[in-house]
């Protein structure tokens, strides 16, 4: 039997601690575990090679391109952004077609442009069997009328291809002007039949209205949506060039970002409003960035993306390239249902400050084409007079001709700075239309007056009577007024009827300009001058003695440039001064560095007008900085004032100090109006009127990409003799209807012929209404103008663009004299 065995209960403290010490003994060695094994996977790691190229597909510089393609094949992302391209071709026909100036401009060089017209139409031959073979494709075209009728006159199957086409639904017009003009810097009537013009092309040739004004250049005044609504326009949108826009109502979204601001998906339309209240749907345009919008997700850009590329080749692989992400579509269509779904929320007054104005041959082209458009105007206006006394000289067809000439003067591509040839040629063609509206008043002249050597007939276009300036080849007066001579020919001014002519004796008797010392105070009906000791004008006084200038800095009719990195001025002068009856008459021979100029002021003394010209003689000068308009050869007038107010198309408006302005005849500051004749760009700075005359050089851009510094720099210094004449008017405060009317008195021209007659054939009564053309259309006289502001009731409201018949207020009147102040 076994030895029993005895029991001793264990320590329980001695447990515990025991217990602990093999917690934290195993606790050690799972960190240790642990460690290892993280020591063991970080060594691995190191010795791992790189990732393989089925890992990474493409190297990291690469990455950006490659993942917005895989964004872009994936169909979910192209509905979810549901956006689409509005492929906008811009054709440069005209430009190949006819310039061929040395060097070539780069529009004629390959692959960009092309050597001659057969070769471009080539390129949009090859455009319309895209659109034959791929059914989805949609483009666009912004052709002018003008190049659009060349083309189709010099290619007859391209323009059945063309219209086929369009009747299918491919492809469809936009813009619907003669010529792409930048109508900022143009006259009324230009505007007006740049729509008219250009809408009867397109009518004749595709049976179409242009409704959307969309274009690749600029061509915007606070105008321009009353203009849009008279042609039945639906849409318009922002150029891809500048634009500016004044949010006037309502509330408005964009995007912030680093690179500036942006419109957002929603927020797509804005109303632009014309000075009479008048509003069009406005389409903000934007581009994709493919890589920022796509990050933006629901805050991107506006559904429908533009693109205005001067007439790309459209084939299979572009097409494919921008189908994967965007539908191809006819832009009116698609504006149609984006206005539905995103109205406009804002109403903005819409222009721009940019245009080719810059200088180039002291704008020469401009100066012409304000002429011509004058002469035009008076040519019509007197065309309507001899049908109104029933002896029609049947000049419509020559008249409309005359026209479309002007109008295709004015395409953008003939201002643009490199292009010299076309330019030149279009100069000539606005000299020679000149002459041919001669021809017209002349015929006119002819069959109205009566044969006698003894009189002459002044021809007064506007509707209401007015004191018209003429100018008379040798020592000649008109009747008992007041007529000067001054070296070999007279002028003085005489009163003629509204809308008719008056004669008047021819006397040889006009009195001398005596030649006299320059004082230092001339003092007419209207206005003092003091002048400085060289002859510049140190102060004008108006007629209720309110002092004008503000002389220190600048004289008035200053002129000043950067010449050679130095600035120069004409203060220095040699003056003569003589004394007449009509005018004193001051000239001044001076220079800008090594450019010979020479300066002659008229100060009327019976009339509230000041005429300048200023005659540059340059030999190959460059003169400024292309970009500061400050350092070209500017005029200056130092005003008193700080309020501004300028003409545009239709209408003036108050602008603002310190910013281009686009005056298309005249501008208000500080109780002076400047009185421009085809020089239209200015500026005001601290009252300070300045108005751009001329520059030149070898160096520019277009004001958008200073990579413009990259292409060819073509030699547009310079060359010639260069005449400016302007006006100035010592007004006092300003009133709207009384500036317009003045101005209209001083510009527009008058016809004098040999002969008599005397006859009133049309008027308005209404001095708020300012006409603007009186022309013949449907076997009646019709008139075109605008309403001024004012409190007097009347048929028309305030700026509004009237176009209308000529009423007859009293039947039986013989010739049909035509009274009208309703029309």
């Amino acid at each position: 039997m076994k030895p029993q065995t005895s029991y001793t209960p264990p320590n329980r403290s001695l447990v515990s601690l025991l217990s602990m010490l093999q917690f934290r003994l195993l606790l050690l060695l799972c960190v240790a575990v642990m460690c290892m094994a993280a020591s063991t996977s970080l060594q691995a790691a190191e010795e791992k090679k790189p990732l393989t190229q089925a890992e990474i597909p493409v190297p990291p510089n690469e990455m950006p391109d490659y993942i917005l393609e895989q964004l872009k094949r994936d169909p979910f992302v192209k509905k979810h952004f549901g956006w689409k391209l509005a492929f906008c071709q811009h054709p440069m026909y005209l430009l190949i077609d006819e310039d061929r100036g040395e060097p070539t401009v780069g529009e004629r060089i390959p692959p960009w442009g092309a050597a001659n017209a057969k070769d471009y139409v080539e390129r949009v031959i090859r455009n319309l069997q895209s659109l034959e073979n791929l059914p989805e494709l949609k483009l666009n075209y912004q052709w002018s009328a003008v190049e659009l009728r060349t083309m189709v006159q010099n290619f007859p199957d391209v323009y059945a291809r063309l219209k086929k086409l369009y009747e299918k639904g491919s492809l469809d017009f936009l813009d619907g002007t003669y010529s792409q003009a930048h109508l900022q810097v143009l006259g009324s009537e230009s505007n007006w039949r740049q729509f008219e013009y250009g809408q009867e092309v397109y009518k004749e040739l595709f049976d179409k209205k242009v409704d959307v004004y969309a274009r690749q250049e600029t061509g915007l005044h606070l105008q321009l949506p009353q203009l849009l609504k008279q042609f039945g326009y639906r849409f318009a949108a922002l150029p891809d060039f500048h634009a500016v826009l004044e949010f006037v109502d309502g509330g408005f979204k964009m995007i912030k970002k680093h690179d500036g601001y942006k419109p957002v998906v929603g927020d797509e339309f804005v109303d632009a409003v014309g000075l009479d209240g008048s509003t069009i749907p406005t389409y903000l345009l934007a581009g994709v960035d493919w890589e920022d919008d796509l990050q933006r997700d629901l805050y991107s850009a506006p559904k429908i993306c533009y693109s205005f590329p001067d007439l790309e080749e459209v084939d299979q692989e572009t097409y494919e390239e921008y189908h994967f992400l965007l539908d191809w579509v006819l832009l009116r269509d698609e504006l149609v249902k984006r206005f539905e779904a995103a109205p406009p929320r804002a109403k903005a007054k819409v222009s721009t400050y940019w245009s080719y104005i810059e200088g180039v041959w002291a704008e020469e082209l401009l100066r012409k084409m304000k002429s011509a458009e004058e002469m035009a105007v008076l040519a019509e206006q007197m065309s309507c007079m001899a049908k109104l006394a029933g002896r029609q000289i049947g000049s419509g067809a020559d008249i409309k001709q005359i026209w479309q000439t002007i109008l295709k003067s004015q395409h953008h591509d003939i201002s643009w700075i490199e292009v010299t040839d076309l330019r030149r040629k279009s100069i000539n063609r606005l000299d020679d239309s000149i002459k041919a509206c001669m021809k017209i008043m002349t015929e006119v002249g002819c069959r109205f007056v009566d044969k006698d050597d003894n009189s002459m007939t002044v021809f007064n276009g506007l509707p209401r009577k007015r004191k018209c300036l003429v100018g008379l080849d040798g020592k000649k007066c008109l009747g008992k007024g007041k007529f000067q001579e001054f070296k070999g020919d007279s002028f003085g001014f005489v009163d003629a009827p509204a809308g008719g002519c008056k004669s008047f004796e021819v006397v040889s008797t006009p009195a001398p300009s005596k030649k006299t010392a320059l004082p230092e105070k001339l003092k007419t009906s209207h206005y003092t001058i003091d002048f400085s000791r060289c002859g510049l004008i140190e102060q004008i006084t108006a007629h209720n003695g309110k002092q004008l200038l503000s002389c220190g800095d600048y004289l008035g009719g200053e002129i000043r440039a950067r010449i050679a990195k130095q600035w120069v001025d004409n203060r220095k002068a040699k003056c003569a001064y003589y004394s007449g009856n009509v005018a004193d008459i001051l000239e001044r021979a001076t220079s800008l560095a090594e450019i010979p100029v020479s300066e002659r002021y008229y100060f009327f003394r019976d009339e509230p007008v000041i005429k300048v010209q200023v005659e540059f003689d340059f030999n190959g000068n460059e003169v400024g900085y292309f970009w500061i308009d400050k350092t070209k050869i500017n005029i200056y007038y130092p005003t008193r004032g700080s309020d501004v107010y300028h003409d545009i198309p239709f209408g003036y408006v108050a602008a603002e100090q310190s910013k281009p302005l686009f005056a298309t005849n005249w501008l208000y500051c500080g109780g002076l109006v400047y009185v421009n004749r085809g020089t239209v760009k200015h500026w005001v700075q601290d009252g300070v009127v300045a108005n751009v005359v001329a520059w030149g050089g070898n160096h520019f851009s277009n004001r958008l990409h200073w990579e413009w510094l990259e292409s060819p720099q073509y030699d547009i210094r310079l060359y010639g003799k260069k005449k400016i004449e302007y006006f100035i008017i010592p007004c006092g405060n300003f009133n709207g209807t009384s500036v317009v009317q003045a101005v209209d008195d001083l510009i527009s021209p008058v016809f004098v012929c040999e002969g008599r007659g005397d006859k009133s054939f049309y008027r308005v009564k209404d001095k708020d209404l300012a006409a603007t053309s009186v022309y013949e259309k449907d076997s009646q006289i019709w008139m075109r103008g605008y309403k001024l502001p004012s409190k007097k009731k009347s048929r028309y409201h305030d700026w509004e663009i009237f176009n209308k018949p000529v009423e007859k207020t009293r039947p039986g009147w013989f010739f049909g004299i035509l009274v009208s102040g309703r029309l």
